[in-house]
């Protein structure tokens, strides 16, 4: 879908064209090394892959891992078939009037000269920006699917404004005043996600972790992240639940043991809270699905 709203970049006038937008899972997948003239943003949501980026070293890919492609750079993307991955994406390319795809870094369009910017970029975001990424993300996609035409008024913007967010949280990582907040954040989900099996774990485990006091972690990691630590840990030991359901040969109980649960009732409430169905449902929708 091509759009009407243009890109100025030496003096060229290019359109958008979307080539892909969705959030899609793999339980295996292993494509070939290939590269096209398109950008790529590509978020893991969960589990995770190894990714190969022309002759560099591979690197792996999860939880809230953040990656931009320019175009034609040859890339490859394996999925661990014992978790699978999901991403959020966005696939597109920029056309001249004469149907030719820009091929300039895309770091140009906000001030990087040509010899700053390499072929792509990675980051790991911290719950927040994850969160904002996910929800402009179904905003554009949400957009998208409902629009037959892609022009230069709601659709386009929600498209460009998740392009450049992307780009932005790549390339700007927080710093200033609001650093320290941002990095113990992080360190809190760290903590949390080498602990999920942990029964005791909770606010209190953590702060001893990080070494803060209980009530001044729970405020910054609240103002970071717009949740609570509590709820953080919830909803990260359901993400592992979910893929434990899907691909492993555990029963219920002995999932709800591995992710921390107390008991299995607390589980099965928790993940009928979060995901929408009990955990045989899930298990049962995912084996009967096509």
């Amino acid at each position: 879908m091509q759009s009407s709203c243009v890109v100025l970049h030496d003096n060229v006038v290019y359109q958008v064209k979307v080539e892909h937008l969705g959030r899609d899972f793999y339980a295996r997948y292993d494509q070939r090394v290939h590269l096209h003239p398109c950008y790529h943003l590509i978020l893991v949501t969960r589990g995770e892959c190894q990714v190969f980026i022309g002759d560099k070293s591979p690197f792996t890919m999860q939880f809230g891992t953040l990656l931009f492609i320019n175009p034609m750079v040859p890339h490859r993307m394996i999925v661990n078939p014992s978790v699978g991955v999901e991403h959020t994406s966005i696939v597109w390319s920029l056309i001249d009037k004469n149907k030719t795809p820009a091929l300039f870094p895309l770091q140009n369009l906000i001030g990087k000269e040509k010899e700053e910017c390499g072929d792509h970029e990675k980051t790991s975001l911290s719950s927040v920006e994850f969160n904002l990424f996910c929800q402009t993300h179904q905003r554009a996609l949400r957009m998208f699917n409902k629009s037959s035409e892609l022009t230069a008024s709601p659709v386009t913007l929600a498209i460009l404004e998740l392009c450049f967010l992307g780009i932005g949280l790549i390339l700007n990582p927080p710093s200033g005043s609001s650093s320290h907040g941002h990095h113990l954040a992080e360190k809190v989900a760290a903590v949390v996600g080498d602990s999920l099996a942990d029964k005791m774990l909770d606010i209190t485990s953590v702060a001893k972790s990080t070494g803060k006091h209980p009530n001044y972690l729970s405020q910054i990691f609240k103002k970071e992240t717009g949740t609570t630590i509590n709820r953080f840990i919830c909803e990260r030991r359901i993400e592992q639940a979910k893929n434990l359901v899907e691909f492993s040969g555990y029963n219920i109980s002995e999932i709800a043991d591995r992710c921390g649960f107390s008991s299995h009732s607390y589980f099965t409430r928790s993940f009928q809270k979060l995901v929408g169905m009990s955990p045989s449902e899930y298990r049962n929708g995912y084996l009967h699905s096509p």
